[in-house]
């Protein structure tokens, strides 16, 4: 079965969909949803859904971050039954979606540092003010992630106030997010930075992202990443920065483990 026509069943989607059987919990998709979120599926499905992936395929290819040794590389149909039907509706709103397959064993500070690896300039990230033993290192997954992000190079702001600071526009977002969306970190950044080389794309060249899924610092030092010095870059702001307002929030959801026995 060819993986369009895979996502298509998973959903409850065309012809193909099955019946629920006696005993089962889920409802399909397709008595959840309205005509117009089955439109939108729809629309992914017939393309993007499907461009979403090869772009993830190549950019794990060229920067060469698929471990051989490892797990092996997700699927498309093991990489679309990861997200929930409800999800990938949520995701056709967002700004430019962005399928992101994190690797295993891999480190924030590595994946900056392959991105990097092309520009002349030293690819180190830049701790402003926060000194690295002050902040956690977290544990590293054992299979790939996936997840899907707003991959626009300018995000336009979406219910966020820009004169407000850093600290308080963080803590807004954290309480008004979508069910099963999550927030940006380090590493997600990185992969994305990665597409948009790829794509030919600059991003936040003239603004900055801000991390929301990677803890404020002592309360008031906001993590953010940007390519403004001319190359991939991620460090804790103040909150009360001059030109605060040039951060963005890049909206996430997923972060499943991608199952390799589908």
């Amino acid at each position: 079965m060819g993986y369009k026509n895979f996502i298509a069943k998973t959903l409850g989607l065309g012809p193909r969909s099955v019946a629920a059987t006696p005993g089962e919990s889920q409802v399909r998709a397709s008595e959840r949803l309205s005509e117009a979120a089955r439109k939108d599926v729809t629309r992914i499905l017939d393309g993007r859904f499907v461009g979403m992936y090869e772009l993830c395929r190549r950019t794990s290819e060229r920067y060469k971050l698929h471990d051989p040794k490892g797990p092996a590389f997700p699927s498309p149909e093991e990489t679309a039954a990861s997200f929930s039907d409800e999800e990938i509706v949520l995701a056709g709103a967002y700004q430019k979606p962005a399928l992101i397959l994190c690797p295993p064993q891999r480190k924030r500070e590595e994946l900056f540092s392959v991105l990097n690896s092309g520009n002349r300039q030293s690819p180190v990230l830049n701790y402003t003010v926060i000194s690295e033993p002050e902040y956690p290192e977290w544990d590293l997954d054992d299979e790939y992630r996936s997840f899907i992000v707003e991959g626009a190079c300018r995000i336009s702001p979406y219910d966020d106030s820009l004169s407000h600071s850093l600290v308080r526009r963080y803590l807004h977002k954290e309480r008004t997010r979508e069910a099963g969306e999550t927030g940006m970190t380090g590493e997600i950044y990185a992969l994305l930075g990665m597409q948009s080389v790829i794509r030919r794309k600059s991003m936040d060249q003239h603004m900055f992202t801000i991390l929301d899924g990677m803890p404020i610092v002592e309360n008031r030092y906001v993590p953010v990443a940007h390519f403004r010095l001319g190359h991939a870059t991620m460090e804790w702001l103040p909150a009360d920065i001059d030109q605060g307002g040039a951060g963005r929030f890049r909206r996430v959801i997923g972060g499943r483990f991608v199952n390799p026995e589908l």
